[in-house]
């Protein structure tokens, strides 16, 4: 999985075929079925390892933290994630991420950041919507950025700025 991984960060249009994987694993192609169905299953076994890799970051930053230092801390380590990993970041499918047990615990980190405010299960995941869009939005504009060599530190204001407009918005006017 890793060799997959390590392909992906290191081809230049993010294209990679079972028969490339196997020639960098030194084994036959038909070989690779015998671990995936497809290449569709070892797309979703690639962006399960990356959620996993974002998870640990994420969970690991607001380690000991609540509430609003929290909150900035998940946001960061997200985006420090993708800015360190464009070209895996880039691989993450959004769609099915609450289905996966890795994409029910990486939600349920920033899920765990709002139940100290007893918002209904609905608000919550309106919540998480919502940093998600931003987050990601941000994130993948980033990377983007970041090929032109746009200021870093600018774009780390602009992202602080918007979780911080996020964060008090949410918690002094929930919406119902």
């Amino acid at each position: 999985m890793f060799a997959a991984m390590e392909m992906i960060e290191n081809t230049e249009d993010h294209k990679v075929s079972l028969r490339q994987l196997a020639k960098k694993l030194d084994v036959k192609a038909p070989s690779l079925y015998n671990y995936f169905a497809g290449f569709d299953e070892l797309i979703e076994e690639v962006q399960v390892r990356i959620f996993q890799q974002i998870t640990k970051k994420v969970m690991y930053s607001i380690a000991g933290k609540s509430g609003r230092e929290a909150f900035m801390c998940a946001g960061r380590s997200w985006v420090r994630y993708g800015l360190e990993n464009p070209a895996l970041y880039q691989w993450i499918s959004w769609e099915n991420l609450h289905l996966t047990e890795e994409g029910k615990l990486f939600i349920s980190a920033f899920i765990n950041i709002f139940q100290q405010y007893n918002f209904s299960e609905e608000i919550l995941s309106d919540v998480m919507r919502t940093v998600r869009s931003y987050v990601h939005g941000f994130t993948s504009l980033s990377i983007q950025l970041n090929s032109l060599n746009n200021d870093e530190g600018r774009l780390s204001k602009s992202f602080m700025y918007g979780m911080e407009i996020i964060y008090s918005g949410i918690i002094s006017q929930p919406l119902e």
